[in-house]
Parts: structure tokens; C-alpha cells; sequence
């Protein structure tokens, strides 16, 4: 393996540690400019959503848009 690849490894575990000793930890809300709505999910807070799945989980059953191509 190179140089970057055992970097990104070790960095990889790094983190896995630090996030391990702080996951009790509160971690403030902090706004981003261009974020117009925060949307929190079972006190997780959603970087990016789609509002079709977001009514899904908040209603709690399937909802599938007719215009949806996915399967």
C-alpha cells in the first residue's frame, strides 16, 4: 500500500476513536448560511433529506410518489 492509502487508514481509526470518547457528548447546532430549514429526526439533525422518505419516517408507514422511478 502507498503512503496515502495507510494515512487514510490510519486517520480512518483515528477518528473511529475520537468519536467513540465523545459520542455522549452534546453537540451544539450550529447553522450553516445557505441552510434554510434544520430538520431533526430522533434527536439527530439530517444534512440532506428527500421530503418524500422525510413524510415516511415522520408518518411512520410507506409513501411512494407517483412520479418516483426508483424501485
Amino acid at each position: 500500500m502507498d503512503i496515502w492509502t495507510l494515512l487514510n487508514i490510519e486517520m480512518d481509526i483515528d477518528a473511529g476513536l475520537h468519536r467513540e470518547a465523545h459520542k455522549q457528548e452534546k453537540t451544539d447546532n450550529i447553522p450553516l448560511p445557505n441552510e434554510r430549514t434544520t430538520v431533526w429526526l430522533d434527536n439527530k439533525k439530517l444534512a440532506h433529506f428527500d421530503k418524500h422518505e422525510l413524510y415516511s419516517a415522520v408518518h411512520g408507514r410507506a409513501y411512494t410518489h407517483p412520479t418516483d422511478k426508483r424501485t
